[in-house]
């Protein structure tokens, strides 16, 4: 049932998309897989700033010690 049911899919998505539009896909893909760890990381630093910027304007001691950080 599950192999007829994907037979069925995909024969559906190769009457919706034409060659080019599935090399598109593939190339945004990849794109996205070289591009989105170097973002994730940047992300992640600019939060980490932000945390810290949020809680020294607080006053949060707790936040300090919890990420081993003296004030």
């Amino acid at each position: 049932l599950c192999r007829l049911i994907n037979e069925d899919v995909n024969e559906q998505v190769m009457q919706v998309l034409g060659p080019e539009d599935l090399q598109s896909i593939i190339y945004k893909l990849e794109e996205h897989e070289e591009f989105f760890p170097a973002f994730q990381a940047f992300t992640n630093d600019l939060l980490e700033i932000l945390e810290w910027l949020f809680a020294f304007r607080r006053g949060d001691e707790a936040w300090y010690e919890n990420k081993g950080m003296s004030q």
